[in-house]
């Protein structure tokens, strides 16, 4: 029997109805990507490809060669030029576009996931992240929001298939993450502590959502998942602000890497957006605010119901969706 589950964090509800998995199509746990070659000539983010010649933020590099680039996003929706200037005519309320976008070329080679990095490649992408981070809240004082993100496959909407992560640094906070930061501090509020905290620890006391836990990351299917597989990776420490210590990064690597070869082992290469999310600009430090990594495996895209109600229906439980992962070796 199907029920309606609230997710504690955000405040936003969910149908849990396994009984839809007999519709035809409703879930396939099986994708296919084409076979890619370490290196692609026509790729603009391989060795040699027009990326090179562009711009570069920042860069590691190994033996000589860069091993990881982040460089401006040629296809930006948003421009640094300008100032975020608001106009308002009417009821009408406009921002220039303005905004940071970059790109983190994760590896030189053009066949790479992280179902297949070592575990220093992924400590090298979360490095970058913190750097770029750090950079983009500190310094740019007209940045609000800053949000990191990949997506993976056709159906989580990626234009290349090289291994790549995207930054995008707006002026403004939507009005979904508003809400759901209004209902941390309104739980703070009322109780005195984290709404977080306190979820991480009844799904720790619970452990039936539980996939994985180390010394500083636990990885759950949370109990209102949107979608089948929806996975969160959240750091055991309080935090409002992306962050991570030395000894916390490799810890995440390694919680990142065993969760996508589980998935990738079930589910062949299945499309996914990976966000992190933390705090707006300012509020690094809040205690009602904690951050943490949502991957939302793309089995299907919403339909009708889910954009005009804003409810997802999920057909696998979470509670069925953990144990499966949770069993597979890696």
């Amino acid at each position: 029997m199907s029920e309606y589950r609230q997710n504690v964090v955000t405040r936003e509800w969910v149908i849990i109805a396994p009984e839809r998995r007999g519709r035809p199509h409703e879930v396939s746990l099986t994708f296919t990507l084409p076979e890619l070659k370490e290196y692609d000539p026509n790729c603009p983010f391989c060795p040699g490809g027009v990326s090179e010649h562009e711009h570069t933020i920042y860069e590691l590099k190994e033996a000589g060669k860069w091993v990881l680039r982040v460089v401006p996003n040629k296809y930006a929706p948003c421009s640094e030029a300008g100032t975020p200037h608001r106009r308002i005519d009417g009821n009408f309320v406009s921002i220039s576009g303005y905004g940071i976008a970059e790109v983190v070329i994760e590896s030189r080679k053009h066949n790479k996931t992280l179902a297949t990095y070592s575990l220093h490649e992924i400590e090298n992408i979360l490095t970058a992240y913190l750097v770029r981070y750090r950079e983009l809240t500190k310094l740019h004082p007209k940045i609000d929001l800053v949000t990191i993100f990949r997506n993976y496959g056709p159906l989580a909407g990626t234009s290349l298939l090289h291994p790549h992560s995207q930054i995008i640094a707006t002026p403004i906070v939507p009005a979904g993450l508003r809400n759901s930061f209004y209902e941390a501090r309104r739980y703070c509020d009322a109780f005195g502590t984290c709404v977080v905290c306190d979820y991480i620890k009844h799904e720790l006391d619970l452990g039936t959502r539980i996939i994985l836990c180390n010394e500083h990351f636990v990885v759950l299917e949370p109990f209102a998942a949107r979608m089948p597989f929806e996975t969160w990776i959240v750091p055991l420490r309080h935090h409002a602000g992306f962050d991570l210590r030395d000894d916390e990064l490799p810890a995440l690597a390694t919680a990142i890497s065993t969760t996508f070869r589980k998935l990738h082992k079930l589910m062949h290469q299945p499309s996914y957006n990976l966000i992190i999310k933390t705090a707006p600009v300012g509020q690094e430090n809040v205690e009602h605010l904690h951050w943490y990594i949502e991957i939302l495996v793309r089995t299907a895209g919403p339909a009708g119901f889910e954009l005009g109600s804003g409810i997802y229906i999920n057909p696998i439980p979470p509670e069925e969706a953990a144990s499966l992962l949770r069993d597979i070796v890696t």
